[in-house]
């Protein structure tokens, strides 16, 4: 006697479709598990792109500081062309003061004799960062700081040389004294005997060892005040540095401790 099995052809195939559905969403279950993130990993990304993003802030930041070294340093530059330009005509440096106009040829002041040659006109508003007179990162930081309203960001001549005012200013392109220190008269472009190495102009500092003030000239004088951070605010606008002019036209940068705590040279 044979037995046969009660389940027919159709039923056998609804349990194998039952358990093939049943192995799916094991699967699907698995890989739901298996894709998604634990709280430790979301830690991590987290994490992750904090410091990615960290890394992207510095690096705009460092290019930002040096566009703005860049369009200084040629700034000077063209401040150097202008003064050329008044060498070939005077075969004098300008005057950073001409009380009187006792030189007509050098106007009323120094801006006065290099807009004629090429500069222009200093711009009315002293907070434009796009004027060839203005170090832009100075700017930046005046713009900054509601306190220095009546401050203006003019790049300083080197007038009376890093050694300071007195009767006789070897070091100065500004003027020459008279032996009595009754009258004065241009500096020769003779005098200067090695341009290369006789700064023009940079950015207005007056600097005494490690105390800097902003200053409508280039200067190392003993009475050098930090005036509302100052100082700081020196140190902040080249990193530690200053964009200077040189009398042959170079334009470079140089350290603050170089230029003003530095007595070698």
């Amino acid at each position: 006697m044979v037995l046969l099995d009660a389940t027919g052809p159709a039923q056998q195939r609804s349990a194998f479709d039952m358990n093939t559905e049943t192995l799916t969403a094991n699967r699907h279950s698995r890989a739901q598990q298996q894709h998604a993130f634990t709280l430790v990993e979301l830690l991590v990304c987290i994490a992750i792109v904090a410091a990615l993003a960290a890394i992207v802030a510095v690096a705009v930041t460092r290019a930002n500081a040096k566009a703005k070294q860049v369009r200084c340093l040629s700034n000077l530059r063209q401040h150097g062309v202008a003064l050329a330009v008044f060498l070939s005509e005077q075969n004098s440096f300008p005057l950073y003061v001409n009380p009187g106009q006792r030189f007509p040829d050098h106007g009323v002041s120094l801006w006065d004799a290099l807009s004629t040659r090429g500069l222009g006109s200093p711009p009315a508003d002293s907070r434009n960062a796009n004027s060839v007179y203005f170090c832009p990162s100075f700017i930046e930081q005046l713009k900054a700081d509601d306190r220095l309203g009546n401050l203006v960001a003019i790049y300083g001549y080197n007038g009376d040389g890093l050694n300071g005012w007195g009767t006789n200013l070897p070091l100065g392109l500004g003027l020459n004294w008279s032996p009595e220190g009754k009258s004065y008269s241009p500096v020769n472009e003779s005098q200067v005997v090695a341009p290369s190495r006789m700064l023009a102009m940079g950015d207005g500092v007056k600097g005494w060892n490690n105390t800097y003030q902003d200053s409508a000239g280039l200067s190392r004088l003993s009475d050098a005040q930090d005036h509302l951070g100052s100082t700081d605010r020196v140190r902040r606008r080249h990193d530690g540095k200053v964009n200077v002019l040189f009398c042959d036209g170079h334009a470079i940068q140089e350290s603050l401790q170089f230029l003003f705590s530095d007595t070698s040279d």
